[in-house]
């Protein structure tokens, strides 16, 4: 059975967990519009709580810098909340 592709990163993952019965569940547990990169610098220690870094929201390839958590967590908030509410 061949289901439909939508996005680079939906291919990437099928192509990691092989299409099967499970697809659809995939696809709907994790949709794109729910997709980040996160890339930790060298200072951040995790272990104590310290987070820097850049994220990148995959759907709209809106992109930030980020020195803490809450920084980090908050933009992924406003993302998913843009992106919900242009569905």
């Amino acid at each position: 059975m061949t289901h439909p592709i939508k996005s680079a990163s939906t291919r990437a993952a099928v192509e990691r967990h092989p299409a099967g019965d499970n697809f659809h569940d995939m696809q709907t547990e994790l949709p794109a519009r729910r997709a980040f990169v996160v890339q930790l610098d060298g200072s951040s220690e995790i272990a104590d709580g310290q987070f820097a870094g850049r994220v990148e929201h995959v759907l709209s390839g809106q992109r930030r810098r980020f020195v803490s958590l809450d920084e980090l967590t908050a933009f992924i908030s406003e993302a998913v909340r843009e992106s919900e509410v242009s569905q």
